[in-house]
């Protein structure tokens, strides 16, 4: 391997090949360029005519490359407005519940079908009745086309009842059609598929201690705090 050349980073836009954009920082892959050929690490890569770039036995298209990290792009952005839904309803934060719609989306929940303006504060009343509630969403398929997605996701959810002794649990799937308006991705239909559910008595068996360590239905809860601190010990009656 040559040591003679200046260390440089893979340049954000491919189509124009590897340029020099800066010295290498720990943790990223250090690349050099003498004549037409790249060195990374031990491996060698020759860089093609536009058509691309030759790695090994495998050539990389850049314009499929491009093509590939945007879409990988938009499959995060579209997981983090579903995740940010079950975020703002735990949380009872109505202005994250609207960001996850666009203007004008649409909310199925059984029997309810409303614009988002209309479906926060219903959701937030339904859901401030409770102690707390926990929604988790797990397996996630999407299918993106240009602007327009449509997705699936699965939701299990836990809520304590009113009367404190009874936690209610359910799952589904939120099956959602959304948009890519002005470079944001957010929900324009919402349909909420429940499988099953159930009650089961409330047993608080990890004891008291873990009990009074809660956090807050609200913007005061510590997911929100910046930079994150650790409680103060309880040093108990003086």
């Amino acid at each position: 391997m040559r040591r003679n050349h200046q260390p440089v980073r893979l340049c954000e836009n491919f189509r124009f090949g590897l340029t020099q954009v800066g010295a290498a920082r720990p943790g990223i892959s250090v690349v050099t360029i003498s004549d037409s050929t790249t060195h990374v690490g031990q491996r060698a890569c020759s860089i093609n005519e536009p058509g691309g770039l030759l790695m090994g036995d495998e050539q990389f298209d850049t314009q499929s490359l491009l093509h590939e990290v945007r879409r990988l792009r938009d499959r995060q952005e579209i997981l983090d407005c579903v995740n940010a839904y079950a975020r703002g309803l735990d949380r009872l934060d109505a202005d994250l519940l609207h960001k996850t719609f666009h203007a004008g989306g649409i909310d199925n929940h059984g029997p309810f079908i409303g614009t988002v303006d209309q479906f926060v504060p219903w959701a937030i009343e339904i859901e401030s009745t409770f102690e707390w509630t926990h929604h988790g969403c797990t397996t996630h398929n999407c299918e993106i086309d240009g602007d327009v997605a449509h997705a699936e996701s699965y939701v299990h959810f836990f809520v304590r009842m009113p009367d404190r002794k009874t936690v209610g649990a359910g799952g589904g799937r939120y099956v959602d059609k959304l948009e890519r308006r002005n470079g944001r991705w957010a929900i324009t239909i919402r349909r909420t598929l429940i499988d099953w559910s159930f009650e089961v008595p409330y047993s608080a068996w990890l004891g008291p201690d873990w009990e009074r360590i809660r956090g807050h239905r609200n913007r005061q809860d510590p997911s929100y705090e910046r930079p994150l601190s650790l409680p103060q010990p309880d040093r108990g009656p003086a």
